[in-house]
Parts: structure tokens; sequence; C-alpha cells
């Protein structure tokens, strides 16, 4: 028999499906065939019916996972919006916050791959890195605030601080050092910003 909620508690008792775990108020509290889920923490994969193989740690830790399938999320909100994207991975709070469908994503740090919905094969490493990509899949960005704003550009690959960091629509990018011009990619077109500490390759003068 469920167990009635007192206040703002949610809880009741979980079916009896030997392989998954709950631990927290309100954790894996919908599931019904789900199985081989791992959730600690209040709320976490709290949302979740027939999705397996989730592991989420931290509040509201794939709160939203619907059938999504093997999932990793640890930290609060982490992958919070996810509700049928599988293999991914976030590590921090309110990484991969957003992802809805997206698949085979990493993002480790405060707020990486922040604004991912259902972009897909992406790497984020470090706080805010990826923060503003929506949907764009293939992309490679490594420690602090790497593309930040960038929101629809693919297969790109920028190491660095701030390395890219307003770059929204330009395919394919390669940034390398501190304030790498931000907008310099867009096709073959290259335009210099605002001061920055790289060199720049320019082609030698017609003889």
């Amino acid at each position: 028999m469920p167990i009635q909620p007192l206040g703002a508690t949610r809880c009741r008792a979980i079916p009896l499906v030997t392989t998954t775990r709950a631990v927290g108020n309100g954790a894996l509290f919908d599931n019904t065939t789900g199985n081989f889920n791992s959730a600690s923490g209040t709320y976490a994969l709290t949302n979740n019916t027939n999705g397996f193989y989730n592991t989420a740690t931290g509040y509201y830790s794939l709160g939203s996972n619907v059938s999504g399938i093997g999932n990793t999320a640890s930290g609060v909100y982490a992958l919070w919006s996810n509700t049928i994207g599988r293999n991914n991975t976030a590590i921090g709070g309110f990484a991969l916050y957003t992802n809805i469908s997206g698949n085979l994503n990493a993002a480790i740090g405060t707020m990486a791959l922040n604004a991912n919905t259902t972009g897909s094969s992406n790497t984020a490493s470090g706080g805010k890195a990826l923060y503003s990509s929506t949907t764009a899949s293939y992309k490679h960005r490594h420690r602090h605030e790497r593309l930040y704003s960038d929101t629809t550009g693919g297969s790109g690959t920028a190491f660095g601080a701030s390395a890219l960091y307003a770059n929204t629509t330009g395919v394919p990018n390669s940034a390398v050092g501190a304030n790498t011009p931000a907008q310099q990619f867009h096709g073959d077109s290259i335009r210099p910003a605002a001061p920055m500490r790289c060199m720049a390759i320019r082609p030698a003068a017609t003889m």
C-alpha cells in the first residue's frame, strides 16, 4: 500500500524491482517497470517510469527522465530535463540541465552544456564549457568557459581560456590560446576581434 505523503514530502512504496535502488524523498517515485536504476537524493529520477540503467545522485538529478537509458547524473539538477536521451554523462550542478533527447553527451563541470537540448556526441569539460550550445553535435571543449556562447555551430575544437567565446553558428571551428578571437571563423572568412594574446598566421605578401 502506498505511503501517504506528509506535507511537501513525496514518497511511496517502490514496486518490487530488486535491481532498482532509491534513497531520498521522492527518488524514483513514479518508477513502474524501470530496472537497474539507482537514485540517491531528493527527487532524483522522480519521474522515471520505464527507463533503465540510469544513475542519479543529487537533488532533482535526472528528475524529468521518463524512458531515458544509460544516463549518469551527479550534481544538483544535473540532466534535469532529460526525458528520452540515452547514454549521457553529466557531472556538476546544472550540467546538461536542459538536455531532452540528446544522446552520448559528456558534460563535466558546473553548467557545462547547460543549454543543450537535442545535440548529441558533445564533450564539455570545465565550468560553463559549451554553456549556450543547444542543438550542435560532435563538439569538444575543455577547460573554463570554452565556446561559452556557441549555439548551433558544429565540429569545433577549442583550447584555452575563453577560446571561441562568442561563436554562434560558424563551422568548422578551431581556436588555440587565451582569448582567441570570437566570431572569427565562419566558413572561409576570418575576422579579427578584440585584443588577443595569440599569434595570427597570415599569408605571405605577393612578391
